[in-house]
């Protein structure tokens, strides 16, 4: 069988024609010489004239001035490196002390927001309260009388001996046993008279009123090759902690600056409460930033928090709330 097929024949002198359905190439012969196009060269009397220009201007430029070209365009470049580092390293100043006020995009007047918390110390009363736990800022705004209001003191037992069991249990066990967890109670107790609010740690127990967290335990391999224990908890418990610190009968809403739910981007109510919890991670946050916790791989992660930071992080918390005597 014959495989030397070939296609219909054409004469290409006659113009170009396609065939719509099979193209055809030409046959090229690569034996035939190329045309080259000659270059077309200026006169001599046009090139004269620019290669003296050129010339004077090369001896008239000294090597000093080369020099100081250069150097000018790298400062040029090193200065604009600068600005560009000091623009990271710039923060802004310290927020100004303000007068107190109330937040302008409340709905409601001031007299109603009083009339509000007049309400609320009433119900309070009436259930037996002596005192509330109200942010500094509130009880400003409010224009409530310094001597009615006195610092909480916190006071976090049994905190270290719960760190140095779960340090003992550490030291006990191989690092080829990466994370483990801890379980833990915390109960809280608040004493009226020394306005002391005492958080209480210790095993898991059966009692319903106690908040029930776990503290992780992990082996790292420190850049020195050898291994270290850490002790942290999730940022979702750090809140928790610092919810179950300021009570259950603490009034999100006056301690929003009296401020209604609002309507979220989602077209969802923002209620004050998810708005503390808001403000509480923030703050928990910038200790986890301040305070990175490494990873196995290498990087640092802002979602955990060691148990080490825990303790003065409450107090903090607690220092921007003060117990208003009824």
């Amino acid at each position: 069988m014959d495989f030397n097929i070939q296609g219909p024949q054409r004469n290409y002198n006659d113009g170009p024609k396609h065939d719509k359905e099979t193209p055809v190439l030409p046959n090229l012969d690569f034996n035939t010489p190329k045309i080259h196009k000659p270059i077309q060269l200026l006169p001599i009397n046009v090139v004269l004239p620019e290669l003296k220009y050129w010339q004077e201007q090369f001896n008239s430029t000294s090597v000093q001035d080369i020099l100081k070209r250069r150097n000018s365009g790298f400062q040029q470049q090193q200065q604009q490196q600068q600005q560009q580092q000091l623009k990271a390293l710039i923060r802004p100043s310290k927020r100004q002390e303000r007068t107190p006020h109330l937040k302008k995009d409340s709905k409601l007047s001031a007299e109603t927001k009083l009339s509000n918390f007049r309400e609320y110390i009433s119900v309070m009363k009436s259930q037996g309260h002596t005192q509330i736990l109200m942010r500094t800022r509130v009880t400003a705004e409010l224009g409530i009388v310094s001597a009615k209001l006195q610092p909480p003191n916190l006071i976090m037992n049994n905190w270290d001996e719960t760190v140095s069991n779960i340090q003992s249990q550490t030291s006990a066990l191989s690092f080829g046993q990466q994370t483990f967890c801890t379980e833990c109670a915390l109960s809280c107790q608040r004493t009226i008279k020394s306005q002391t609010i005492e958080l209480h740690f210790n095993p898991i127990s059966n009692n319903p009123l106690d908040y029930q967290f776990e503290i992780y335990s992990t082996a790292l391999r420190q850049p020195q090759g050898n291994y270290h224990w850490f002790h942290y908890v999730k940022g979702a418990t750090y809140v928790n902690l610092a919810i179950f610190l300021l009570g259950s009968d603490f009034n999100y809403s006056i301690n929003d600056n009296l401020v209604e739910p609002t309507i979220g981007n989602d077209l969802k109510v923002i209620s004050a409460k998810k708005r503390c919890i808001s403000r509480l991670r923030s703050h928990a946050k910038s200790s986890m930033i301040a305070y990175p916790f490494p990873s196995h791989n290498g990087t640092t992660t802002s979602s955990i928090m060691e148990i080490q930071h825990i303790h003065p992080k409450l107090q903090k918390l607690l220092s921007h709330h003060t117990f208003l005597q009824l």
